[in-house]
């Protein structure tokens, strides 16, 4: 992993110790448990809009609900989310619900 300026590297000791000009004067072991990272990545927030996204929620739901409610076995009532989960199919089954703090 490389620094912001490009001043730095962090890795593996062996690894970096291979890398031409590296020598015991410029390259210094460091106790990462002793030191703060930061990563930044670019995220696409369409994603979390996505019908994609409601799927997987509306399957992480569905399978939390049937653990509590011990329900091992298909239901026919629940045919509608589980057509939305497998194929998409499906109009108004996942919606979003908000909690605000009073």
């Amino acid at each position: 992993m490389r620094s912001v300026d490009g001043k730095f590297l962090i890795g593996p000791i062996e690894k970096i110790k291979k890398i031409k000009d590296a020598n015991d004067k410029n390259v210094t072991q460091i106790d990462v448990n002793q030191i703060e990272i930061e990563k930044k990545v670019n995220i696409d927030i369409s994603v979390f809009f996505s019908e994609s996204m409601y799927r997987m929620m509306a399957k992480i739901a569905f399978e939390w609900y049937c653990l509590q409610n011990d329900i091992s076995s298909k239901v026919d009532r629940f045919e509608p989310i589980i057509q939305f989960i497998t194929t998409g199919i499906g109009d108004d089954i996942v919606k979003i619900v908000g909690m605000y703090e009073l």
